[in-house]
């Protein structure tokens, strides 16, 4: 609304800016990856199984995040995940990774899909859509499995699985 206080000259002459959230799987995974701090990327005790897991819990931020422009399709309540929710979760997968000797998935998975995203869901089907999701990403096979996929349905065509070697531009 035009005030007095601000000319409208000014604000017709000036440069506007808007950031606006990533559109895609690829957008949004690689904003993930820049978005990260260096220092947590290679901060973990087991970085072998740290990045394979690092990857699919961005890919898992990525696919939740994308479900919803399919409306009830997607979720059945709109929700807004926020990218603290993800910096959360990486920060307790790194913590669980260091702190036990064996990777504990279950409680990965619970810690991650029913409390830090689970959260914000409320309709106990997508609860459960959540922790099915988050399953496929965060298990013993995405880690020991150089060939695993997360979507073998479509494996001819396209190659939903863990890069061999995941690296996050560079962050001063």
């Amino acid at each position: 609304m035009p005030t007095p206080e601000f000319p409208v000259a000014v604000l017709q002459s000036s440069l506007k800016l808007t950031q606006e959230p990533p559109k895609g799987l690829k957008a949004n995974v690689g904003r993930a990856y820049t978005d990260m701090d260096r220092a947590m990327f290679e901060g973990c005790d087991k970085p072998g199984p740290f990045k394979k897991l690092l990857f699919g819990l961005c890919f898992f931020n990525a696919v939740i995040q994308e479900r919803r422009k399919y409306g009830a399709v997607g979720w059945n309540i709109p929700y807004q995940w926020m990218t603290s929710d993800l910096v959360f979760a990486q920060r307790n997968l790194q913590l669980m990774l260091n702190e036990q000797p064996h990777t504990p998935f279950e409680a990965l998975n619970v810690i991650i899909s029913d409390v830090i995203y689970g959260g914000r869901v409320t309709d106990k089907q997508d609860v459960r859509l959540t922790r099915a999701i988050l399953g496929l990403y965060l298990n013993d096979s995405a880690v020991d499995d150089d060939t695993y996929s997360y979507c073998p349905q479509i494996r001819q065509h396209y190659d939903y699985g863990v890069p061999p070697e995941v690296r996050p531009s560079p962050n001063p």
